[in-house]
């Protein structure tokens, strides 16, 4: 059986419970749902998680895909550790004559070439600043909802394939069509 082992920081504390792992960091609680034949265990001297995987999860003959998966829930662990921790942020681009943001209230207002201006909730863990009036700085503890939010703020204006206008991630590389040739 090969093991998984992950350091961690001190102050982290986990609590495996009904197929549920909670990690809680200083004031901070986020949890992730386990499958059942992935197991964990903690050792608390050495700060150290241990992965393992119970001995029926590669006895079937989709014995890839399952390592897949545990993988899958190795990074995911990962990730909401470095979220308590440090957090993550990413950058929209506001991009295009008069296309602008601004926040009012609990609510991201953006102006993007329709005859209306668009309001957005923002959920409550995911925190939201605009530099600029064409930059909007998205962060949060939790990268699957950060990213699930921003998506579909970008959704609403995907950027353009001849001139690049819309929203786009900061560090987005468009590839930009040629338009028509004169004559």
């Amino acid at each position: 059986m090969k093991f998984y082992s992950l350091k961690i920081n001190k102050n982290i504390q986990f609590l495996i419970k009904n197929n549920i792992l909670y990690i809680k960091f200083k004031n901070n609680i986020t949890y992730i749902p386990i499958l059942k034949d992935i197991l964990l265990f903690q050792n608390t001297k050495k700060n150290t998680l241990f992965f393992t995987f119970s001995l029926n999860l590669f006895q079937n003959k989709f014995k890839e895909i399952n390592l897949k998966i545990f993988k899958l829930y190795y990074q995911l662990i990962l990730n909401k550790i470095n979220g308590l921790i440090n957090g993550f942020f990413s950058q929209l681009e506001c991009k295009g004559l008069g296309y602008k943001a601004k926040l009012k209230n609990n609510f991201l207002i953006l102006k993007l070439g329709f005859s209306h201006k668009l309001s957005i909730k923002i959920p409550k863990n995911i925190h939201v600043f605009c530099s600029k009036s064409n930059n909007i700085i998205f962060f949060s503890n939790d990268k699957q909802k950060l990213y699930l939010f921003m998506y579909k703020v970008k959704a609403f204006r995907k950027p353009d394939n001849y001139k690049g206008k819309g929203l786009k991630l900061k560090k987005e590389v468009l590839k930009l069509k040629e338009g028509k040739k004169s004559q």
